[in-house]
């Protein structure tokens, strides 16, 4: 990269103020049917995107999580977790975001240490850390299958994930567990309402 090239994305970055979401929206707003993401064969255009993140920021806004509030996660790289980015940066919260694989002492650490009471897992990491969140004050831990997104929860490439992770939403089972789990598409029509 020239010399000019990066002073003037550093002359860009200086100049911005506003939330990642409003970004998005600004460079794109004349092309929302364009794909902004592509998930195991489902495409999703950044009218889609924009439009589940701000239901998102309702959500958690019902949920009182306001500008400065720091919210923990243990997500895959799934929609889901673009759309909670999106909305927490147009909230102008901060988000904690960390891996099942990280020690069980770090995790409880960091999830008592964030000043919201919601919690957002993919059910696969959850699996391995549910025992944490048990003994955590979380009020409302929202569950993303790695099926939410997949058209009909069917993954279209199944026989070779498989050896590498089973797609296949778990949530049920878990909530059958724990009272205080969602699952992200109820939260999502949680904030329908504001």
């Amino acid at each position: 990269m020239k010399e000019s090239d990066i002073k003037e994305v550093l002359s860009e970055i200086e100049q911005h103020n506003e939330s990642w979401f409003q970004d998005i929206y600004e460079r794109n707003k004349d092309n929302l049917d364009a794909p902004s993401l592509w998930y195991r064969g489902t495409n999703i255009s950044y009218q889609e995107m924009l439009k589940e993140a701000n239901r998102y920021a309702k959500s958690l806004r019902k949920l009182g999580i306001k500008q400065g509030d720091e919210v923990s996660a243990c997500l895959s790289n799934t929609p889901e977790l673009i759309y909670l980015l999106l909305a927490i940066s147009m909230l102008g919260a901060k988000i904690n975001l960390f891996g099942s694989q990280f020690d069980q002492d770090y995790i409880k650490k960091i999830i008592d240490d964030c000043s919201s009471k919601v919690f957002f897992a993919t059910d696969c990491q959850y699996e391995d850390i549910k025992n944490i969140t048990l003994e955590s004050s979380i009020e409302k831990i929202v569950l993303v299958s790695l099926t939410s997104s997949l058209k009909d929860g069917i993954d279209p490439y199944d026989e070779v994930d498989k050896i590498f992770c089973e797609f296949r939403n778990k949530i049920p089972e878990f909530q059958c567990e724990n009272d205080k789990i969602i699952d992200v598409k109820e939260f999502a029509a949680f904030g329908d309402d504001m």
